[in-house]
């Protein structure tokens, strides 16, 4: 996968969770530097960072090394099949020469000790901080209202009491051509185990707290429809999660 190629980058929401999970670090062993796979500013390259890709473990075309046609498409799609890698090491491991060297099972063990010295590191930097301060986001608007956060391990949690919408049809109904099977497989059932009410508006709210994958995951069950929960997670000055991670990975 060569960066930059038409219909071979991720989505602006899997680069997004790909920085987070390496920290804005090149993976590759022993490079450590502070890379930006988006379009680079003179703050940037000011502050000390590089240009860098978001690279494909195992590639989508047929004609790139670490082809695999019995690999699914949603995982070639997803951040698990990403790694941050500065351009120098991106170019080195697509690079031919290197197939047999820089094979998937490789990459993806570069990746898994990668991600885990960074949640290590900012494991140690939260227990360094005598009180670790949790950042709130909301998710609000015709007369939904929620609140999550996000936990160590990349997932999030929304917290009890938050509001859904009602149940829309156009994506509730199974065998609909819009149907939405994740987030209301999850409102039935916690309805089933009692876990959420129905007001008497019609609309359901949360009795305890529940975990997501994502924040997407979270946003599309609390609001009953396909979102990006990277725009609609907000904090307390209305700036969307997504916006968030950038400054933080750009300006740590």
């Amino acid at each position: 996968m060569l960066a930059g190629k038409p219909g071979r980058i991720f989505l602006p929401r899997i680069k997004i969770q790909i920085q987070l999970d390496c920290g804005g670090i090149c993976a590759f062993p022993g490079c450590n530097r502070r890379v930006d796979p988006n379009d680079m500013t003179e703050d940037k390259i000011a502050d000390g960072i590089e240009a860098g890709d978001c690279a494909h473990i195992y590639p989508k075309s047929t004609r790139m090394i670490r082809f695999d046609p019995t690999v699914n498409p949603k995982f070639i799609r997803s951040r698990k099949n990403g790694i941050l890698l500065c351009v120098t090491h991106h170019r080195l491991i697509d690079n031919k020469k290197n197939m047999d060297k820089y094979t998937a099972v490789v990459l993806i063990e570069i990746r898994r000790a990668h991600v885990v010295r960074i949640a290590e590191k900012e494991c140690a930097e939260s227990k360094s901080t005598k009180k670790l301060k949790v950042n709130v986001y909301t998710c609000h608007g015709s007369g939904s209202f929620a609140k999550m956060i996000l936990l160590p391990s990349g997932k999030c949690k929304v917290l009890v009491g938050s509001i859904l919408l009602r149940d829309d049809e156009r994506y509730s109904t199974r065998g609909s051509t819009r149907y939405l099977e994740a987030p209301y497989l999850a409102r039935r059932r916690l309805e089933t185990s009692d876990k959420i009410k129905v007001r008497d508006d019609g609309r359901k709210e949360l009795l305890e707290d529940h975990e997501f994958e994502s924040p997407t995951a979270a946003g599309e069950f609390i609001i009953g429809k396909p979102v990006n929960g990277y725009i609609v997670w907000k904090d307390s000055r209305g700036i969307s999660l997504g916006d968030i991670i950038r400054e933080s990975l750009v300006f740590p």
